[in-house]
């Protein structure tokens, strides 16, 4: 038989705090003045024998065990043991601290921290800028940054930081360019050169080197070389390094007061108007300078590289070269005409040289507002005007025709009352005619002019510009523009949505890919053929007098407005057809064109055609590039021996209503 020893706890009142208890049978639940102890009595299973954390009275008032008699007192219990952590530094970190997934950062250092027996404890050192982690030292060591501690004891640690190492850069270039140094986010451009900077180790540097005018990057030389520019490196040490440049050109610097200086190189004549300007120039480059003054001036002389007394000198660019054109004020303001032919046509009109003398007068200029008429129609090449410098002086004037000379520069912006201007068969290149906001009608066909911005001319009613080397035409924004005809050009877009009036527009021979003119509800004639057309739109509620869209391949669709009413002077490609709603009717698909193959191409005898396996043909014709249908066929091979050579277009059509377009080449 088991010995029990029942030891009674309402005997232990007063164990020094520990534990107390009621003897009356009714009370179920025994309570504890000390945690340690209650902690203890729920570990115990002969205590808590239902394994919660509460501990039942019994109504034996009694408890068992390791079925010895035992004699509980204060001494039979302890606090658990805890351990105290040191944590420091030696400057230049700090030091975060994870327990139990709580992080805690601990400051000032040294600082103490109290911990249970083995709670897990982990460090992490984190240096301040400029500095780097080195080891852990006391009574745990380590050299990585992170550190795991089991409070096993008392213990005392340190962070050791040290100051990180730092290397110096020493960046240098050549004449003829400067660099930028970028790191992260932040530029510098160091001057003077060469030039020094400290940065920490392994720091990411960019070097981009910058030529000046007439200079080119070469190479970098030094501790790192190659010619990639911008150059990356990583500085693990001293570094020393050179961008190298080299010239190229020879920069020439132009200045003037009180006048221009028209520059000719290479065939080729500019006019600066603002000053100092600099460009460059080949080495050993003939450059012709002409100085012209402004009204109420005149030229005195060149000085810098130039010391010559007459408007017109020439320099040999073999170096840099600075020159100065010095004007002075006339006594006498004349009108500074250069071109002698120009010159005789206005001295001998008595309406302009009033006084009959050798000179155009800047008042008899500023006093004329009629007509100067100076077209060097059927007149000899050695008559023809080839500047018009002194146009400028006839601020009142209102009508010019300057046709057919050889002028260059077409610069009106001092004639604000100038209302028609005739430069056709010029070589006008350059022109200003923002000024002209009175201008009603412009002649400038079969010229060079490059593009055209005429949107601050809102009065004019007549633009004339085939024939020249337009890739841009700004439109005049005008309502009353009632002829457009920029024929022959490299147009790819053409806007007429503001000129509401257009009665003719002729683009034929440019580049458009569309063109809507469903705005220009009074056009009458309309020329777009030999364009590269695929959307037309001509539905402007009447149908047109006279119409060209012929020799546009990829036109298939024209939208009309009555397609039962077309008139026969009209004139298209076979392949287009007219609809009042051509995004309704079978235009071109490019999807399925994409997706047609023809081969060989260019061919001798049988073409091929090949096609998406689920789309299936209904017809194909062939069409020479007038638009003449050649053949129609529902065959994929066609036979060719018999057309003549040439280039065709093959119209494909599906049954799902898609129509491709291809062309070919016959041998």
């Amino acid at each position: 038989m088991k010995k029990h020893v029942l030891i009674l706890l309402c005997f232990l009142p007063f164990l020094n705090g520990f534990a107390r208890t009621n003897c009356n049978e009714e009370q179920k639940i025994t309570s504890f003045r000390n945690a340690s102890f209650k902690t203890f009595s729920a570990l115990h299973k002969s205590v808590n024998i239902n394994n919660n954390s509460q501990i039942q009275n019994p109504k034996t008032n009694e408890l068992l065990i390791n079925n010895k008699q035992t004699e509980i007192t204060a001494s039979s219990f302890k606090k658990a043991q805890q351990y105290n952590l040191t944590i420091d530094t030696n400057n230049g970190g700090s030091i975060t601290m994870k327990v139990n997934g709580a992080v805690l950062a601990p400051y000032p250092y040294p600082t103490n921290a109290v911990f249970d027996e083995n709670t897990e404890v982990t460090l992490n050192a984190s240096p301040s800028n400029g500095y780097e982690f080195v080891e852990w030292i006391g009574d745990v060591t380590g050299n990585t940054s992170s550190l795991k501690i089991t409070m096993d004891s008392d213990k005392k640690v340190t962070a050791v930081f040290k100051k990180a190492q730092q290397h110096t850069l020493t960046a240098d270039v050549s004449n003829g360019g400067s660099l930028i140094i970028k790191v992260g986010n932040v530029v510098t451009n160091p001057y003077p050169y060469p030039t020094k900077v400290v940065f920490d180790h392994n720091t990411e540097i960019t070097l981009n080197a910058n030529p000046n005018n007439g200079y080119e990057f070469v190479e970098w030389t030094g501790d790192v070389t190659g010619n990639t520019n911008p150059l990356k490196i990583t500085l693990d040490s001293d570094k020393n390094i050179t961008a190298v440049f080299k010239k190229t050109a020879n920069v020439l610097t132009l200045n003037a007061s009180n006048g221009v200086i028209a520059v000719t190189a290479n065939n080729l004549t500019q006019t600066p108007t603002k000053y100092p300007i600099s460009g460059n120039f080949p080495p050993n480059t003939m450059v012709s300078l002409n100085a012209k003054p402004s009204n109420g001036y005149k030229f005195v002389k060149w000085t810098g590289d130039i010391t010559v007394n007459t408007p017109i000198a020439t320099i040999k660019m073999d170096g840099d070269k600075n020159v100065t054109a010095v004007f002075e004020k006339d006594a006498t303001p004349v009108v500074y005409i250069p071109d002698a032919n120009f010159k005789e046509i206005l001295i001998g009109k008595q309406l302009i040289n009033t006084n009959n003398d050798n000179e155009i007068q800047v008042a008899e200029a500023e006093a004329y507002s009629g007509v100067i008429y100076v077209s060097g129609e059927g007149k000899s090449e050695s008559k023809k005007i080839k500047d018009l410098t002194g146009i400028e002086a006839f601020k009142n004037l209102v009508e010019l025709d300057c046709s057919y000379n050889r002028i260059s520069y077409l610069v009106l912006s001092n004639n604000p009352k100038l209302k028609i201007v005739n430069a056709n068969n010029n070589q006008i290149f350059y022109t200003g005619l923002f000024s002209c906001t009175e201008l009603k009608e412009l002649k400038i066909e079969t010229n060079l002019v490059p593009n055209l911005d005429l949107s601050e001319n809102t009065k004019l009613e007549v633009l004339q510009c085939s024939n020249n080397s337009l890739q841009e035409l700004s439109a005049p924004n005008s309502p009353i523009l009632n002829i457009l005809t920029c024929s022959n050009n490299q147009l790819t877009t053409l806007d007429t949505s503001n000129n509401p009036n257009l009665s003719s527009l002729k683009c034929n021979g440019n580049l458009l890919t569309k063109l809507d003119i469903s705005n220009n509800t009074n056009l009458e004639t309309l020329n777009c053929a030999n364009n590269n057309l695929s959307n037309l739109n001509i539905n402007i509620g009447h149908l047109l007098n006279n119409f060209d869209a012929t020799n546009n391949p990829n036109l298939t669709c024209i939208e009309v407005d009555d397609i039962n009413a077309i008139p026969a002077p009209w004139y298209k490609d076979a392949i287009a057809q007219y609809s009042t709603n051509c995004n309704a009717t079978a235009g071109v698909d490019d999807i399925f064109t994409s997706k047609l193959s023809i081969y060989p191409n260019p061919v001798n005898n049988l073409l091929r055609i090949t096609k998406n396996q689920h789309q299936d043909i209904k017809n194909v014709h062939i069409f020479n590039m007038v638009g003449q249908k050649i053949l129609q066929t529902d065959e994929l091979t066609i036979n060719c021996s018999e057309l003549s050579k040439g280039v065709y277009i093959l119209k494909v059509e599906s049954t799902d209503h898609k129509t491709g377009i291809k062309k070919f080449i016959k041998n």
